[in-house]
């Protein structure tokens, strides 16, 4: 990097300690999320998955998206997310997951800026946004390990709904407020 002037190297210099931008943070939180994820319960054996990035269109969300998928005896659980360029992209985000959603959520009180839930037979999920992240947190029955007979059950939304948001909780704590 070259300063033209003494003056801009002396203020890049003496300014350089308070500058943080978003890609700066964005991997820490990430990492810290992943850490959280891992460390919560240790049962679940969690795994970072690679998300495909291509170009997004004009109107769509900017920032890095990631991907956790968790399993446990016969559940999975995903944590999907974006970490937004800005908040709008978190918002927008979150605004799309709703409208593309026909379901009967409803909002969640204490989990970041903006949250819904929803749990039924065999899945529940939990929606937030916190700052410019976005989160989406799913548990469901893995499909891949029932047998015939256990596809059949009914499985109560409550104990899904409660790992959810024991994750979601999780997640939350590691995403700094802005």
């Amino acid at each position: 990097m070259k300063c033209w002037t003494t003056i801009g190297c002396t203020l890049l210099v003496a300014l350089w300690p308070f500058v943080e931008p978003a890609t700066q943070r964005e991997p820490e939180v990430i990492g810290n999320i992943e850490r959280a994820v891992k460390e919560l319960d240790p049962e679940w054996a969690c795994e970072r998955k690679v998300v495909p990035h291509g170009e997004p269109g004009p109107e769509s969300p900017r920032g890095t998206k990631y991907e956790f998928v968790c399993r446990h005896q016969n559940r999975t659980l995903l944590i999907w997310g974006l970490y937004g360029d800005a908040k709008s992209d978190a918002e927008k985000e979150l605004e799309s997951s709703q409208r593309l959603q026909i379901d009967e959520s409803k909002p969640l009180a204490g989990l970041g800026d903006q949250a819904y839930e929803l749990g039924k037979e065999s899945f529940a999920w939990i929606n937030f946004r916190k700052a410019n992240v976005f989160v989406h947190v799913q548990a469901g029955l893995n499909r891949a390990q029932q047998t015939e007979e256990s596809s059949t059950v009914q499985v109560s939304s409550a104990p899904l709904l409660e790992v959810v948001k024991r994750f979601a909780v999780r997640v939350a704590a590691q995403i700094p407020m802005d």
